[in-house]
């Protein structure tokens, strides 16, 4: 399965492209959150969003190439991809409810995760993370020792 998710900002909203496989995956595991037994109040700490909200955006999820989904949707999308696996002890039973191997979900999950990671790098101009460093020499988040400064190409545009 492709783990690769295409992901594009579109004023508040994103665009997600996900290929067919991936959307069965999708579907397969909101419609397996849908009909959990569980109440609103758990449905929501487990993936962050109600009964009735998994089925719109089970709907939504189904109804074309590129759908627009809320931030809080994509959240919702990612917690399903990682919370269904925990909820099954083996791998057989998973594979029996769902259609899929819990390693594609987990993989889908990372795509997506690394989909909004790379739109996130760009809306705030971090680009030059990726090329080499940020041009100023200040030190990054959670790192102790500068990134050592770097000359970019002049052919090389940071967004």
């Amino acid at each position: 399965m492709r783990t690769k998710i295409s992901l594009a900002r579109d004023g508040e909203l994103y665009v997600l492209r996900l290929t067919v496989p991936q959307v069965d995956l999708i579907e397969s595991l909101l419609v397996f959150m849908d009909n959990r037994p569980e109440s609103d109040l758990v449905l929501r700490v487990w993936i962050g969003c109600t009964g009735s909200q998994i089925s719109l955006l089970r709907g939504k999820v189904a109804s074309s190439e590129a759908s627009r989904f809320s931030i809080d949707e994509l959240h919702t999308l990612l917690a399903a991809l990682v919370v269904v696996p925990t909820l099954f002890s083996c791998e057989e039973d998973f594979y029996i409810k769902i259609g899929f191997f819990k390693e594609n979900s987990l993989e889908v999950s990372l795509g997506l995760a690394s989909a909004m990671k790379m739109l996130d790098w760009q809306v705030l101009g971090k680009c030059a993370i990726l090329i080499g460093g940020p041009r100023d020499g200040r030190q990054l988040p959670g790192r102790s020792v500068p990134l050592p400064v770097r000359k970019l190409p002049a052919a090389v545009a940071v967004i």
